[in-house]
C-alpha cells in the first residue's frame, strides 16, 4: 500500500475509532469467512467512508491470495501488453513515492523500517565514495538493463510460450461442445489454448486456485491461468472462495477481479453485464493495455459496459438470471430461487419438478393419490427411505411420546388426538377430495386461492405430520446451509363446517412455531423461522383441537379441520433472497 495511501487511511480510521491493526483484523476475518454480520457492518461502513481504507482493502485481499496457494507468486502468462507510456508512468510512480516517502513517514511502515532505509542509504555512500565507476561499467550496466527490458516485453507479448493444465470440467448438463471439441466430465483445460465453444448445455468448471464457474451456452470462452478466464459470449456465474481472491473475468470492455464473492456476467460483442450478489469485486472498465478506470461494485447492483465507450451504467437484473449450480446426477438446475417444500411433497426436487394433487400416505410412507376417509393410525413414525429430502410421515395422537425424527427426536407438547387422518399430506389444494363437487374453486387463505403454481401448498387435513431431512437438502443446495422457512398456515375456506384445529411448526422435536384452537376459516398465520446450519430435522404437524370424537353423526373429531401451509418456502441466507422474498 502507498504510504500516503496509508496516512490518508489512518486520518479516517482515527475519525472513526478504528486503527490499522482493528482494519487488519476485520479484513482478515472476512476473508477467512469467521466475520460476524455485526463486524460485517463494521467493514463495510468503514469501506464506504474511506476511499484508502479501501483501496488498503483490495491490496490486503489480492496479496490473501497470493499467499494462500503454493507457487502462486510466480510470472504470470497473463501479463498485458506492455509500452513505453506504461514504463514511463511506473517510474515516474516509483519516484514520486520515494519522495512522499522521505517526506511524510508511513504510519503503516514497521518500526525498524527507517533504520533499514538508513543503512542503506550508508552503504548506497560508501560504495560511491569508494569506488570508481568507469565508462565501460556503465555501458555495460544499461545493456543489461536494456537486454533485461526486452526479454521481459518479448515475454510480456508472447505468453503463449507456456501451456499447464488450469482448471477441471467437474460436471455438465446437455452440454454440446464446438463441432471438433470434446469434453468429458473430469476433462482439464489448458492457459492460452484456442477459444472453448459451448454451443448448448450448462458445464461447471473448477479453477486449479478455487475459483469455480458456471456457463450457459451458447458460450465461448478462453482459459488464461488458474485465476483467469476471457469470456467472449454468453454468460457465466462464479463463486470464489476466499482462498481464490484475485480471479479476474475479462469481458469485451472490462474486467471483473473478484475479491471473495459471487458474480454474473453476461458478455456480448458490444459489451457486457455484471452482477454482483454478494462480497465485493471491482470493475475495470477500458481496454486493456491502457490506463483503465476501476470501481468497487456494490453487492446486489447490477451494471452494464459499453465497450466503445468503456461507459458504465446501473440496470436491473434479476436475480434468477444465472444458472448457479448444476448436478448432473440428479438433474438440478438453480438459479438462486428458494426451495418449493411444497413441491417436495409432490415428488419434486423443490424447483418445481413435482406433481401435484399428489400425496403421501401418512401411515405408511407411500406416494400416490388420495382418499376423502377417516382412517385409525397408531403414532409410529415411519421413515420414506425413498424419499430424497423427506425423513418420514407419522399420524400424532399424543397418548405416547410422539417420535418425529429418524434420529429419535421426540415431540414432548403433542396434544392428545383421536389418532385419525381424513386424507393424505397432499401437494396442492385437495381439489380432487369427495367435499368437492365439479367445477366447485378450491378455498382460500386471506381470499388467495392455494394449490396454485403462483401458491403452491401443502394440505394436511388433520391430524397427521411430515419431517423434512435439512441435511439431505443441504447436501444437494450447499447455500442453504443456514435459511428461513417462511410460509403462511390456516384453515380453509373449503372446510364444511367450524374447524377447530392445531398448526404446528418443529425443529428437532422443538416447537418453534404454534397455533392451536383454530376456529377461523380463512385466516392466515404467519411463519418466519430461523433455521442454522446445525438444525437438521424440519417437521410440519397438526392436530384435531381435541374434539370429542362422535362417529355417530359423523362429527369426528377431524371434521372440517382443513389445515393448510401456503408457500412453505427456504430461503437461503443470501442478502438478495432475502430482499426479494422478506
Amino acid at each position: 500500500m502507498r504510504e500516503n495511501d496509508a496516512e490518508r487511511m489512518g486520518d479516517g480510521c482515527m475519525k472513526s475509532r478504528c486503527d490499522k491493526s482493528e482494519l487488519d483484523d476485520l479484513i482478515l476475518r472476512k476473508l477467512d469467512g469467521s466475520i460476524t454480520p455485526s463486524e460485517y457492518e463494521s467493514l463495510v461502513r468503514l469501506l464506504e467512508q474511506d476511499r484508502a481504507a479501501a483501496d488498503y482493502y483490495v491490496e490486503f485481499a489480492l496479496l490473501y491470495a497470493a499467499l494462500s496457494e503454493p507457487g502462486k507468486i510466480a510470472f504470470a502468462p497473463d501479463v498485458e501488453t506492455l509500452d513505453r507510456n506504461i514504463y514511463n508512468s511506473l517510474f515516474a510512480q516509483l519516484a514520486e513515492e520515494e519522495r512522499r516517502a522521505a517526506l511524510s513517514p508511513s504510519r503503516y511502515a514497521s518500526e525498524k523500517q527507517p533504520v533499514l532505509i538508513e543503512g542503506v542509504r550508508e552503504r548506497k555512500k560508501r560504495i560511491k565514495r569508494d569506488r570508481h565507476v568507469s565508462r565501460f561499467n556503465i555501458w555495460f550496466t544499461l545493456c543489461s538493463v536494456a537486454a533485461m527490458l526486452l526479454v521481459m516485453l518479448y515475454v510480456a507479448g508472447n505468453p503463449r510460450l507456456v501451456q499447464m493444465d488450469v482448471a477441471t470440467l467437474t460436471d455438465s448438463i446437455g452440454a454440446v461442445w464446438g463441432s471438433s471439441q470434446s469434453h468429458p466430465i473430469g476433462a482439464r483445460f489448458k492457459n492460452n489454448a484456442e477459444p472453448v465453444y459451448l454451443a448448448s448445455g450448462l458445464a461447471t468448471v473448477r479453477f486449479d486456485y478455487g475459483a469455480e464457474v458456471v456457463l450457459e451456452g451458447p458460450a465461448e470462452f478462453t482459459f488464461v491461468s488458474a485465476e483467469k478466464i476471457t469470456l467472449h459470449s454468453g454468460r457465466l456465474f462464479a463463486r470464489v472462495p476466499s482462498r481464490a481472491v484475485g480471479f479476474t473475468v475479462d469481458l469485451p470492455g472490462g474486467s471483473i477481479i473478484d475479491l471473495g464473492t459471487e458474480f454474473g456476467v453476461v458478455a456480448r460483442s458490444d459489451g457486457g453485464d455484471v452482477k454482483l450478489f454478494s462480497g465485493s469485486a471491482t470493475l475495470l472498465t477500458g481496454e486493456q493495455g491502457t490506463r483503465r478506470s476501476s470501481r468497487l461494485l456494490v453487492p446486489g447492483t447490477a451494471s452494464r459496459i459499453a465497450e466503445d465507450t468503456g461507459q458504465v451504467h446501473p440496470i436491473e437484473l434479476s436475480s434468477d438470471e444465472f444458472v448457479r449450480r448444476i448436478d448432473s446426477a440428479t438433474g438440478i438446475v438453480w438459479k438462486g430461487q428458494p426451495l418449493d417444500l411444497a413441491d417436495i411433497v409432490g415428488g419434486g426436487n423443490g424447483l418445481g419438478t413435482g406433481q401435484r394433487e399428489t400425496g403421501i400416505h401418512p401411515a405408511t410412507g407411500l406416494r400416490g393419490g388420495y382418499l376423502s376417509q377417516d382412517r385409525a393410525a397408531d403414532n409410529q413414525y415411519v421413515q420414506t427411505r425413498r424419499e430424497r429430502y423427506i425423513d418420514g410421515v407419522f399420524v400424532p395422537n399424543g397418548k405416547t411420546a410422539q417420535t418425529v425424527s429418524s434420529e429419535g427426536h421426540i415431540f414432548a407438547d403433542c396434544p392428545a388426538t383421536s389418532g385419525l387422518f381424513y386424507s393424505e399430506i397432499i401437494h396442492g389444494a385437495g381439489t380432487f377430495l369427495s367435499d368437492f363437487t365439479n367445477g366447485t374453486p378450491p378455498g382460500t387463505l386471506e381470499n388467495r386461492f392455494y394449490g396454485t403454481p403462483e401458491n403452491p401448498s401443502i394440505f394436511m387435513h388433520a391430524s397427521v405430520g411430515i419431517t423434512f431431512d435439512l441435511d439431505a437438502i443441504r447436501r444437494d443446495y450447499p447455500d442453504f446451509a443456514a435459511c428461513r422457512l417462511t410460509a403462511e398456515a390456516g384453515v380453509s375456506t373449503a372446510a364444511p363446517r367450524v374447524p377447530n384445529a392445531d398448526i404446528w411448526v418443529l425443529v428437532d422435536g422443538e416447537v418453534r412455531f404454534q397455533k392451536t384452537g383454530i376456529s377461523e376459516k380463512g385466516t392466515a398465520f404467519l411463519i418466519d423461522i430461523d433455521l442454522k446450519p446445525t438444525d437438521r430435522f424440519l417437521t410440519l404437524v397438526t392436530t384435531d383441537g381435541g374434539d370429542a370424537d362422535r362417529s355417530v353423526d359423523q362429527l369426528r373429531s377431524t371434521d372440517s379441520d382443513w389445515c393448510v401451509f401456503v408457500r412453505p418456502t427456504l430461503l437461503s441466507d443470501s442478502m438478495e433472497q432475502q430482499k426479494r422474498y422478506p
